[in-house]
C-alpha cells in the first residue's frame, strides 16, 4: 500500500508541473553564425624542385557551412628571392596564366575544373595558386605552391680513362700481367639551362667477369653504392684498383654510371684483358 501512494504522489507532482509549464512557453531560437569562407588545398603538385617542362596541378575545396561551387587559378613567375623566402621578399615578376599586367589581382575565369596542367615552361622559379569560392561568394585563401624549374632531358655522357691513370682509354686493353690496375673516369652534364658542375652529379662502378667459362674473379660484382664527385673540376675521379685480375683467358667490363640531379643516368662500358682484346 506504501508503494501504491507513492506511485500516486509522483504522477500528481508530475501534471501539476505539466500545467505549470503549459502556462509558460520557452522560446528557443537559433544563434545565426556568419558565413566561414571555404578551405583550398592541393591534392596534385610537381616537387619543389623539378626537371620536367610540363607541370599538372590539382586541388580541392571543402566548407563547413556551405558549399564550394567553383575556383579559380594563377600561375606567376617569381625571382630567386621570393621564392626562397616562401614569398615575404622578393617580386612576382609575371602573370603566366591567366596573362595580365598585375598578377596580384588577376585570376582565371570561374569554372567548376580542379586541376590545370601547363607545357613547355621555360626555366625559373613559379608559384601556382588556387582558390575556391562557396554558395555566398566568398573567396578562400589562395593555396600555393612554389616550384624551381630547371628542364633537363640529356644523360651525362661519361668517360672512362687508361687504367693506371694515362690520358685515354682504349676498349680491348692488354693488362699487364700480374700489375694493380687503377680506373680512372669522369663525366659532363649539359641541360638547357647549361652545364650541370660536376659536384652535382653522382657516379658508381662495377667489374663484372665477361664468362663463366674463362673467368673465375668478379662474376658477380655488385655496383657500388652512389657517390657525388668530390668537385666541378676537370681533374678525373680516381676509382678502384684491382689486384686479382690473373686469368689470361678473361675478359672484364668496367662499367662507370653517372647519374645527374633529374635522375638520368648515362653510362661507359669497357672490356679489359690480357689476351688480344675482348670479343
Amino acid at each position: 500500500m506504501r508503494v501504491v501512494g507513492r506511485q500516486i504522489t509522483s504522477l500528481s507532482a508530475l501534471a501539476a508541473l505539466g500545467v505549470l509549464l503549459s502556462g509558460c512557453p520557452f522560446d528557443f531560437q537559433k544563434e545565426t553564425r556568419p558565413n566561414s569562407p571555404p578551405f583550398t588545398f592541393f591534392d596534385g603538385s610537381p616537387a619543389d624542385t623539378t626537371f620536367d617542362k610540363n607541370v599538372n596541378f590539382r586541388w580541392l575545396g571543402t566548407d563547413l557551412d556551405s558549399d564550394v561551387v567553383a575556383y579559380q587559378f594563377q600561375l606567376v613567375s617569381t625571382d630567386a628571392e621570393f621564392f626562397f623566402s616562401g614569398g615575404q621578399f622578393g617580386n612576382v615578376l609575371s602573370s603566366i596564366n591567366p596573362l595580365s599586367p598585375s598578377p596580384e589581382e588577376n585570376w582565371s575565369p570561374r569554372g567548376t575544373d580542379n586541376r590545370q596542367g601547363f607545357i613547355d615552361l621555360e626555366d625559373g622559379y613559379y608559384e601556382m595558386r588556387a582558390r575556391s569560392i562557396d554558395d555566398t561568394g566568398q573567396f578562400s585563401a589562395p593555396a600555393k605552391h612554389r616550384f624551381f624549374l630547371k628542364f633537363d632531358d640529356i644523360v651525362p655522357q661519361v668517360t672512362v680513362l687508361r687504367a693506371n691513370g694515362e690520358t685515354e682509354f682504349t676498349c680491348g686493353r692488354v693488362l699487364v700481367a700480374g700489375s694493380p690496375q687503377t680506373f680512372y673516369f669522369t663525366a659532363t652534364d649539359e641541360s638547357r639551362s647549361g652545364t650541370t658542375p660536376r659536384s652535382e652529379l653522382q657516379y658508381r662502378y662495377t667489374l663484372r667477369g665477361r664468362s663463366a667459362n674463362t673467368c673465375t674473379t668478379h662474376l658477380a660484382d655488385r655496383a657500388s653504392e652512389w657517390e657525388f664527385f668530390p668537385d666541378d673540376s676537370q681533374t678525373p675521379q680516381i676509382g678502384p684498383t684491382y689486384n686479382d685480375l690473373l686469368d689470361g683467358a678473361c675478359g672484364w667490363d668496367f662499367r662507370v654510371e653517372v647519374r645527374d640531379p633529374a635522375g638520368r643516368i648515362g653510362a661507359a662500358v669497357c672490356c679489359v684483358t690480357q689476351t688480344t682484346g675482348c670479343r
